[in-house]
């Protein structure tokens, strides 16, 4: 499978996974591919388009598509029947060509964010219902950090965060706009908002754990932590580490350069570790951390190591 930019992988169900990249959209059906039959190619996408969101199903995607260095165009894409549908241009600013766009894990709601500089509430997240086309909430936040990058939109769960890349998540509610939490920049967050897994990143704090915490996904108290083995070694503890979760299942892959497992949620513990030979493509940097998805089942698991794409049967 030759690599995509922005390449996002997700389950529909056990059985169907979708990889959205820059240039395609491809559909696998696992028992298929077992059988040695090839991936359906949904779509090929135009030169300079990048792959802003999915769903949780992957069944949806927002695709941002340059069409010159001052303009571009957000489209919505719908990854079973192949159709696009331009999202309202009046909805964000066409000559951003970083405008960051977000969609909830069910689809229903999309956001877009836009940073104005503002002394006071220079960060924006625009939340719009997509079925009704119509605007939501609009929710604004001061600087995050001294310096870094910005962006920011709607969760999984219909949250809202804002986002810096110097290590910040800054979760609040959607109806009222109060905070809710903090979370690292390495955090994953289960399609409910239930949990998060927090990845250890300490490229701006040198004294943040180097553990790999289990948090209320609300509250961000901590409730455990993955309990790897091995530890987590020096060079691991500067956000070299992914995951993902098995829907609500109470189970979580996570992802090292050197090794895949699956953990129980919320007590941590190892379930199944895969052998790296059984996904690592060879060719693949040894550094290089894998992408990885679950099926909503938490029966199966497919792997992305450099070009070689695993798929991972579990009881």
């Amino acid at each position: 499978m030759p690599p995509d930019r922005d390449l996002k992988l997700a389950f529909s169900d056990v059985n169907h996974f979708y990889a959205i990249g820059s240039n395609r959209a491809l559909v696998f059906d696992a028992d298929a591919i077992s059988g040695g039959h090839p991936p359906i190619i949904v779509a090929k996408f135009d030169p300079n388009t990048e792959v802003s969101s999915i769903t949780s199903d992957g069944r949806k995607a927002i695709l941002v598509v340059t069409e010159s260095p001052e303009h571009v165009r957000l489209v919505l894409f719908d990854t079973t029947t192949g159709q696009r549908e331009a999202i309202p241009p009046g909805w964000y600013d066409s000559a951003d060509s970083e405008t960051p766009a977000a969609l909830s894990g069910d689809g229903r709601l999309l956001s877009v964010f836009s940073a104005s500089g503002i002394a006071d509430s220079p960060l924006a997240v625009s939340v719009y219902d997509w079925p009704t086309r119509t605007l939501v909430v609009k929710r604004t936040s001061e600087w995050l950090s001294a310096g870094g990058a910005y962006t920011g939109g709607v969760t999984s769960d219909g949250q809202i965060e804002f986002v810096s890349t110097r290590g910040k998540r800054k979760l609040v509610d959607l109806k009222t706009g109060s905070l809710l939490a903090w979370f690292g920049l390495d955090s994953v967050r289960s399609p409910d908002g239930k949990w998060v897994v927090d990845f250890p990143d300490r490229n701006w704090n040198e004294s943040a754990p180097r553990d790999a915490l289990l948090k209320d996904g609300t509250s961000a108290q901590t409730r455990g932590k993955l309990n790897f083995d091995p530890p987590v070694s020096d060079d691991e503890s500067y956000g070299t580490m992914s995951g993902a979760f098995c829907g609500t299942t109470g189970r979580f892959v996570a992802a090292r350069a050197q090794s895949v497992a699956l953990y129980s949620i919320p007590g941590g513990n190892l379930l199944v570790s895969f052998p790296v030979s059984s996904w690592r493509d060879p060719k693949a940097d040894e550094m290089e951390v894998p992408t990885v998805a679950c099926s909503p089942t938490g029966t199966r698991v497919a792997i992305l190591s450099g070009s070689r794409l695993t798929f991972h049967d579990l009881n």
